[in-house]
């Protein structure tokens, strides 16, 4: 434990598992009061009780949703210093089996919820002038991974969506970056990509092309990414927003 976020609330969306829990387990271990939303009420409820924080479910596409749950967080914990954006699917589908209701669910799920979420949070972030947002893009956008058009197209909107917050909301003392996460074996990542069980990581051919291409060879885990969320969000980051932060064990290079 340590008193890094002592005092400062910070709302998780996509908290319930994956990179989400372990970012509210690492900001919980940092002293920070953490509120976890996710639409998923029963994962969301049992990882709350875990880690002993704060939790609102919220279908975070649904903006009267979104202005619920940041009321209900506002009423609680009476601020709002830190939102993570971390909800998102990514179903896959190349082009031509891409269907115009599947793009339209992904832009929905993947980039509205996250321009709702930043949109409600800031009004909070600039009356007390200060805020720290965390936007979560893909190494997809680097690469172009085939049979994900949908997906790589949205977390490219997050990345230029983050970037003219940034110049909106400077001002106002809240930074907005963005965090591009290489191949992480979520449950969720595993099971997108048709690889079972999360212990089925060190025969995965995906994840073994992913390794094969990083400068560091093993696979990264919710952790790490969950360290550089962390590192955007401390006060001595005052100075940087606008960014992409990229942790993939040196995969891609910008």
């Amino acid at each position: 434990m340590s008193d890094r976020f002592f005092g400062r609330v910070a709302v998780v969306t996509g908290g319930a598992a994956g990179i989400g829990l372990a970012t509210a387990r690492a900001f919980k271990a940092e002293g920070a009061t953490v509120v976890i939303v996710d639409f998923d009420e029963h994962g969301m409820a049992a990882s709350a009780t875990e880690l002993g924080v704060d939790s609102v479910r919220a279908d975070v596409t649904s903006e009267a949703d979104v202005t619920a749950m940041f009321a209900v967080v506002l009423e609680r914990h009476g601020k709002i210093d830190i939102l993570v954006n971390l909800a998102g699917i990514y179903p896959a589908a190349s082009i031509e089996e891409e269907t115009l209701a599947g793009w339209k669910h992904l832009i929905e799920v993947n980039l509205d919820s996250t321009f709702l979420c930043c949109k409600h949070a800031l009004a909070p972030m600039r009356k007390r002038r200060y805020g720290r947002i965390v936007n979560i893009s893909s190494g997809t956008v680097n690469n172009g991974a085939p049979g994900l058009p949908a997906y790589v197209a949205t977390k490219a909107g997050v990345i230029g969506l983050s970037r003219v917050l940034s110049r909106e909301a400077g001002p106002d003392g809240v930074t907005v970056n963005v965090m591009m996460p290489g191949l992480i074996p979520t449950d969720t990542a595993l099971n997108a990509f048709g690889e079972g069980a999360a212990t089925d990581v060190e025969t995965s051919p995906i994840f073994a092309n992913a390794i094969a291409h990083q400068s560091i060879k093993r696979a990264g885990t919710a952790e790490d990414i969950a360290h550089g969320i962390l590192f955007l969000c401390e006060e001595r980051s005052s100075w940087m927003t606008g960014q992409t932060l990229q942790i993939d064990g040196g995969w891609h290079f910008t």
